[in-house]
């Protein structure tokens, strides 16, 4: 079945709630942040991607990664990931502008896919300067910004992104887009586009 008219206007109003102009729908959030990664990916010919320790993202192999004793590796009770998580992705610990500074200055890292508020080992706040210093450096880096908004997104109608005006290259949002019907959005910038279309 074609789209509908009614798909004209929930573009708009994505469009106008997070600031993006490009949207496609999928099935999962999960789904949603593989494909952002691919872009990513695809857009920069980097091979990482960076995530915050412990944090959510659906079941996308790459943010199944966590700080051990011994450094980086899979979290405990991941089940048998096609590729070791520290082969495609790097992982810090959220609100540590020193540590992002550090992973993204070698320039291998193609994106970072981050909840703007941590959900996932109970509530953690970005301190007061974090998001803007998470955009600046990675522009400043050619990094790409994936705010994940799939458990944020109770913040307000245009969830934390649209709440405290965050500028993500790339916006993903999940299960409560569509009131329990399986079905999530990514969106994307002008100048994602058209570096994907290039590509």
């Amino acid at each position: 079945m074609l789209p509908t008219e009614d798909v004209i206007w929930v573009g708009e109003e994505l469009q106008r709630r997070f600031g993006l102009p490009f949207w496609q729908f999928t099935l999962t959030a999960t789904d949603a942040n593989r494909f952002a990664i691919r872009m990513a990916r695809e857009i920069t010919q980097r091979k990482f991607v960076l995530v915050f320790n412990y944090c959510y993202h659906g079941t996308v192999d790459e943010t199944f990664i966590t700080i051990n004793q011994d450094g980086p590796g899979p979290r405990r009770g991941n089940l048998g990931p096609p590729v070791n998580p520290t082969e495609t992705t790097k992982v810090i610990e959220f609100n540590d502008i020193d540590a992002l500074e550090t992973a993204l200055s070698p320039g291998d890292v193609a994106c970072v896919l981050a909840e703007p508020v941590m959900t996932n080992i109970g509530i953690i706040h970005p301190e007061l300067v974090y998001h803007d210093m998470l955009r600046q450096i990675t522009q400043k880096t050619g990094t790409l910004l994936v705010i994940d908004e799939t458990h944020t997104i109770i913040s307000g109608p245009r969830g934390y992104t649209g709440e405290y005006r965050l500028k993500p290259d790339m916006f993903t949002l999940g299960k409560p887009l569509a009131g329990g019907i399986p079905a999530a959005v990514y969106g994307f910038s002008h100048e994602v586009a058209e570096r994907f279309h290039a590509s």
